[in-house]
């Protein structure tokens, strides 16, 4: 048997160095992305970094999209952080006196509501509004003034159910400090076996929220915040990294006769700078995805509509994987509480959702679809087909004619997406 040997074209995807290293940051947290950053900007002259760009007042109206960095420090995230919860400039100047008197750990003085009243002139019940404000934000237990209120504070935010673990640290710490099982039980006629699960739960607590001898706590850098304008969510990006830019050196290295090393140099830097700009851009994107289908969420605190990987994916014009990288680990924050992205991916109508459950899918797509790129039956289609809810294309412009709204073309041409029927749906 004679063997030949027959060539054959096959087509396989290869990605090269820079598609990888994009992929890498994009999958990224704030915490490790910054470290790769110092990491090549430590080796590479070519590559110039800004640790310490400004924060602007956000107590002074300034807009978030004039936002651009923040220092990563525990107390500048907490600045952040409470200029974000109040939209009081008096709240604000009032919660700075509380944050500027935190020490290492996170803890504020005993005699602090005493020294306030006398210094700002506000009275104690104004003093401890203010304090709840410093206590709400994250990590838990920050703002405290002994270890018992430390404790409890992270109790009742994180495990408000555990009822023995929260009296014991109200009333019985000195006995757990001794390990004194036995009378804590007796104390609070509870089981003895219950006494040491819930002393194991409060052994894993933080007693130094802002780090300390203990370890550190782990603190979530939210790279999105959301807010309403015009009764409308916006989404603005907070840039958690340096600013990073080509050294002036950089510029004559790939027309010059620079050496093979300089050029590497140049390329490194260039295509870091490029993936950050691509992770910011992409990240951005998706939360406007989200704003744009789970508004109602976002205006009136109604339940999560639909939502999947595949639709966003579609939409942005980007592969499912990508979109999962972009949402791993990332957060968004709005009116002072942290999302992580994938709270917003949701699949909720099960397959044979009547007439009014799929009509309203579509109406909550549409009001929320972009002017200039509006949904067509298809997409819909395709969409509640990813949700397990299919229907098909026919039936979605029997819906939509339905309910008045015009199709995709008209849409786009007039930007009307309002219905001209009087039917009420109410959103999934």
């Amino acid at each position: 048997m004679r063997q030949i040997l027959v060539p054959r074209q096959k087509q396989k995807l290869s990605l090269n160095a820079y598609q990888r290293q994009s992929l890498h940051v994009l999958s990224l947290g704030v915490t490790e992305l910054n470290n790769l950053i110092r990491e090549i900007s430590e080796r590479n002259p070519l590559l110039e970094t800004d640790w310490t760009p400004l924060q602007p007042d956000l107590c002074e109206g300034n807009s978030f999209e004039t936002y651009t960095a923040a220092k990563t420090s525990a107390l500048n995230d907490l600045r952040f952080q409470l200029h974000i919860s109040a939209d009081d400039s008096t709240l604000c100047r009032r919660a700075e006196f509380l944050l500027d008197a935190l020490n290492e750990r996170g803890y504020l003085p005993p005699g602090i509501l005493t020294d306030m009243t006398g210094e700002m002139g506000v009275s104690r019940a104004e003093a401890l509004g203010v304090l709840r404000l410093l206590q709400s934000l994250e990590p838990a237990g920050v703002g405290a003034r002994s270890l018992r209120e430390c404790l409890y504070m992270q109790l009742r935010r994180e495990s408000p159910m555990d009822r023995i673990a929260m009296a014991i640290v109200k009333d019985c710490l000195p006995s757990l400090a001794n390990m004194d099982y036995s009378g804590i039980a007796n104390a609070l006629n509870v089981p003895e076996g219950a006494v040491r699960r819930a002393a194991a739960h409060i052994r894993a607590l933080h007693p130094f929220p802002l780090g300390a001898e203990m370890g550190e706590a782990r603190y979530i850098f939210p790279e999105l915040i959301v807010y309403i304008r015009d009764n409308e969510p916006v989404a603005a990006p907070v840039q958690r990294t340096p600013l990073l830019r080509l050294s002036a050196d950089a510029e004559a290295v790939p027309g010059g006769a620079g050496t093979w090393p300089s050029e590497q140099l140049f390329s490194e830097a260039h295509h870091l700078v490029e993936a950050l700009n691509r992770r910011q851009n992409t990240l951005l994107a998706i939360g406007k995805q989200i704003l744009g289908v789970q508004r109602t969420f976002f205006i009136r605190q109604a339940p999560l509509s639909p939502l999947t990987q595949e639709y966003v994916a579609e939409a942005l014009g980007l592969s499912a994987s990508t979109i999962s990288r972009s949402i791993a680990d990332k957060y968004l924050q709005f009116k002072g509480r942290v999302y992580p992205l994938r709270d917003f991916f949701t699949s909720r109508i099960a397959a044979g959702g009547s007439r009014e459950q799929i009509k309203a899918v579509i109406r909550s797509l549409i009001e929320n679809e972009q002017v200039e790129c509006p949904l067509s039956d298809g997409r819909i289609a395709r969409y509640l087909a990813s949700i397990g809810q299919a229907a098909a294309k026919r039936t979605i412009t029997k819906y939509r004619q339905e309910m008045g709204i015009p199709a995709a073309a008209r849409r786009r041409e007039t930007g009307q997406r309002e219905f001209s029927g009087a039917e009420a749906i109410q959103n999934v």
